[in-house]
């Protein structure tokens, strides 16, 4: 878990960034939260890139056995940023897809 002091403009720095253009970026506000939903993996890349050097290293992990998983980003399964206003709390939620060494799906 990562805390900091300024959730809000944590939260709004993301949405900022992201929304310079509305391909691929669904917005929602309730009373509680904010909500930010990503549908395009090259607008996740994109956003992912200003956080850290190696962007791929962000969507995709590899382990010793030759398998990997990779973040989805779709309309059926958003990569999602959540800010809920009474808590102060940014939570990102997302799906993910896990291959064996060769490539085959290990989940649906």
């Amino acid at each position: 878990m990562v805390k900091h002091s300024h959730v809000w403009q944590v939260f709004w720095e993301i949405n900022n960034l992201s929304t310079r253009t509305s391909f691929g970026i669904e917005t929602k506000s309730t009373p509680a939260k904010e909500i930010l939903l990503i549908t395009n993996k090259a607008k996740l890349m994109f956003l992912l890139k200003y956080g850290q050097a190696h962007v791929r290293d962000g969507t995709q992990k590899r382990y010793p056995s030759g398998g990997q998983t990779n973040i989805i980003a779709t309309d059926m399964k958003p990569f999602k940023v959540t800010y809920y206003k009474n808590r102060e709390r940014v939570t990102i939620s997302c799906h993910y897809t896990a291959c064996n060494k060769y490539g085959v799906p290990l989940n649906n």
